[in-house]
């Protein structure tokens, strides 16, 4: 196990910096290269469990991309956001000419599996995005992106 000479946190093998104190190893070690006065040191930590949440809540209501946006990635949300009303506007269309077109079963189950597959998996890509910001941010000390 190696802790912070700093502030005796565990860190994990790999760590560039204490996830406590953010105190660089290297640094600390050596005690010679320590900062003087205050350290200001912020732990932008980023929940996958809210960002799913998001993801399902919102988007049981057509607003897709809301954990993306959660997660940091502004342009990835608004493109999930977009698809999402593409997905509904297609079932909203074939859904009506469903109706008028007798044995469309097949393209009407086609039709709502799609949305039911991105409503899914734009929940878990939410999740996954938040991890990997969590993960990237304890490695290197700031905010991948």
């Amino acid at each position: 196990m190696v802790y912070c000479s700093n502030c005796g946190n565990e860190l994990k093998e790999g760590d560039k910096f204490c996830s406590s104190c953010g105190e660089s190893p290297a640094l600390g070690s050596t005690g010679s290269n320590k900062r003087s006065g205050p350290q200001i040191v912020v732990n932008v930590q980023k929940n996958p469990g809210v960002a799913a949440v998001l993801g399902i809540l919102l988007g049981l209501v057509g607003i897709f991309g809301i954990g993306q946006i959660y997660a940091g990635r502004f342009l990835r949300g608004l493109v999930f956001l977009f698809l999402g009303w593409v997905f509904i506007a297609i079932l909203f269309f074939v859904g009506i000419s469903a109706a008028v077109v007798t044995d469309s079963f097949f393209i009407l189950s086609l039709a709502f599996l799609l949305p039911l597959l991105f409503y899914i998996w734009q929940a878990y890509d939410a999740y996954k995005l938040s991890k990997k910001f969590n993960k990237i941010t304890l490695e290197t000390g700031r905010t991948p992106w």
